[in-house]
């Protein structure tokens, strides 16, 4: 399986923990690390991020993507958004 990092921008600070955890118990599983990180000057929104999502899954690019927002409700409803994508 091949699994995704990826938050709104609010949240670059949580991007390692979030990274590191899905390391942990995804062990045996590639995880790719989308970001977004501190260092960026962009920024982006969780509904800008739920559209990248929705690209990756779409594309079949990765199975499955662990990602969030500052209260993680607004990533959730904007996933939820989009065919084909259950968060």
């Amino acid at each position: 399986m091949k699994i995704g990092v990826i938050q709104a921008s609010s949240q670059t600070g949580k991007n390692e923990l979030l990274y590191d955890a899905t390391k942990r118990y995804a062990e045996g599983h590639e995880v790719v690390n989308f970001g977004c990180f501190p260092e960026e000057t962009g920024k982006y929104s969780y509904i800008e991020i739920s559209l990248e999502i929705g690209a990756l899954i779409a594309s079949r690019a990765l199975d499955f993507i662990v990602t969030g927002c500052s209260s993680g409700q607004g990533m959730m409803l904007a996933c939820n958004s989009i065919p084909g994508l259950i968060c």
